[in-house]
């Protein structure tokens, strides 16, 4: 069965009906450009003859596109992106989560919302009888979405700057409501806005021993003085700037009651549930000043084609 999930072709594995109803409750879909006559989930569609790489996807709403997973994938994802910009709807993908790929970074990375899926669909034949799950995690790639034209407006007026570690750490102890400042660090970012500094993201070598392996760098410490997207704004310049000194994954903590818009809105994804604690022990006696209820892993992967 693998291989005709992954056929270029088979337009045939249809999006779960129930999975479907619930993303066009929120969208209002108009369209399907990639299609048959019997998987169709729009009114208007396309179908391998009529050909959605070929034709206009502007039918005046939203789009939904679950593409062939196939050779052919790229070719959709590219299609859709520069459908998004000559079209004011939100245009939304379902495909693989692979964000290793060129054209993750090419055309989704910073240019849409990114949703994951927590964990594998069961999609369906063209008569809507289940398959077995997916042999892939996936997720929706949302472009002209509410998020990222927010995320995008603020790139406009915000500005990275660099910071030294003493003033990053004096914006910390004054504004973060639960952490002190560090000791040092890898690097740090500041983020100002009209002259001011709104925020400052502080990058170091992972705490936990288990991922520390000189690949993984860690966000430690993200403070803001509650400046709008100011959060994702910075999450988003660490990774960049991870990925071009060679990191190939870049992690963070939030606590268990967070949702992690921040993360989700610049292609993050929760990669872990922690159990908290303190790193007090009978051996080596350490002060915690820093929450220690369960907590929540948030990654990227940087390492790309």
């Amino acid at each position: 069965m693998n291989k005709v999930f992954f056929s270029s072709q088979n337009m045939c594995w249809c999006t779960p009906q129930d999975f479907y109803d619930e993303l066009n409750k929120e969208f209002s879909f108009v369209l399907d450009p990639a299609a048959t006559e019997k998987t169709a989930k729009c009114k208007h569609f396309f179908t391998p003859e009529t050909d959605g790489l070929t034709q206009s996807w502007d039918f005046g709403g939203a789009v939904f596109c679950n593409p062939p997973y196939g050779r052919e994938i790229g070719k959709w994802v590219e299609k859709a992106y520069k459908e998004s910009l000559v079209i004011k709807y939100p245009i939304v993908l379902l495909i693989p989560a692979r964000t290793d790929t060129t054209y993750f970074h090419n055309f989704i990375y910073w240019k849409a919302e990114i949703r994951f899926i927590r964990g594998r669909l069961r999609f369906t034949d063209e008569n809507g009888n289940p398959a077995a799950s997916a042999p892939f995690p996936s997720l929706l790639v949302i472009y002209n979405s509410r998020d990222i034209k927010q995320i995008k407006e603020a790139d406009v007026i915000m500005k990275a700057i660099p910071i030294e570690l003493k003033a990053a750490n004096e914006f910390v102890a004054s504004l973060h409501r639960h952490h002190t400042p560090v000791c040092r660090d890898k690097f740090r970012i500041g983020c100002e806005v009209g002259g001011k500094l709104v925020g400052v993201i502080q990058l170091a070598r992972p705490v936990s021993r288990e991922l520390d392996n000189g690949k993984i760098i860690e966000a430690v410490r993200l403070c803001t003085d509650g400046t709008p997207n100011v959060c994702s704004f910075l999450y988003s310049r660490a990774a960049r700037i991870a990925r071009e000194m060679g990191y190939e994954k870049i992690i963070t903590y939030i606590l268990d009651t967070e949702d992690g818009t921040s993360l989700k809105a610049c292609g993050w994804h929760k990669e872990a549930d922690t159990s908290g604690g303190s790193w007090d022990t009978p051996s080596r006696p350490r002060e915690t000043n820093a929450p220690t209820c369960k907590k929540q892993r948030w990654a990227m992967n940087l390492k790309g084609n």
